[in-house]
């Protein structure tokens, strides 16, 4: 199995996380397998989701994706990256009441992690989850970027660094705290 996908030990530890925080408007980078797009969607069936916007520049690398695109009315794709498409008004149109949850998992260049990250600060809640999926040992970059982020924004923003049991993998997570 490709090591860059979300497994099974990080979509339990994902999912704990989700039913925790309960999101209801949620948006993520990235869709490749579909997998970290499943365990949102199920993590939230008790209570489903109002909005989630997904941006893929390739949504042909999943077999799941029409499903998604079928059968949830909540779901909405761009094919295009992030890094064209996050402008405020993107934000202001799609997330007018906020987003409680963001998956970052699109570009994992350093460039493209802050790109996200600094993008969608703003527009998130207060409790809001920014979710880190790319694994800090192995994608340096990711990790460099992450936590740079930290330092721009460090009143707003309460780290929490994962090691998944069972793997070699740690991700990281924020929770965003607006005063």
């Amino acid at each position: 199995e490709f090591c860059g996908f979300i497994e099974g030990n990080q979509i339990m530890q994902m999912s704990q996380l989700i039913r925790k925080k309960k999101p209801t408007y949620a948006l993520e980078t990235g869709f490749a397998s579909g997998r970290t797009a499943a365990t949102l969607v199920l993590s939230t069936k008790q209570q489903p989701l109002k909005k989630y916007v997904n941006c893929e520049c390739n949504y042909n690398y999943s077999g799941y994706y029409g499903f998604f695109a079928a059968m949830l009315n909540y779901f909405r794709s761009f094919e295009t990256s992030s890094q064209r498409l996050f402008r405020p008004s993107f934000f202001t149109e799609h997330f007018p009441n906020g987003i409680d949850w963001f998956s970052v998992d699109g570009d994992g260049s350093y460039q493209g992690v802050l790109f996200d990250l600094v993008s969608a600060f703003p527009y998130m809640n207060n409790g809001g989850i920014i979710y880190i999926v790319g694994d800090r040992k192995t994608r340096i970059e990711t990790k460099q970027a992450t936590d740079f982020f930290e330092t721009l924004f460090p009143s707003y923003l309460n780290k929490t660094v994962v090691a998944i049991k069972n793997t070699e993998k740690e991700i990281a997570y924020f929770e965003v705290v607006k005063l």
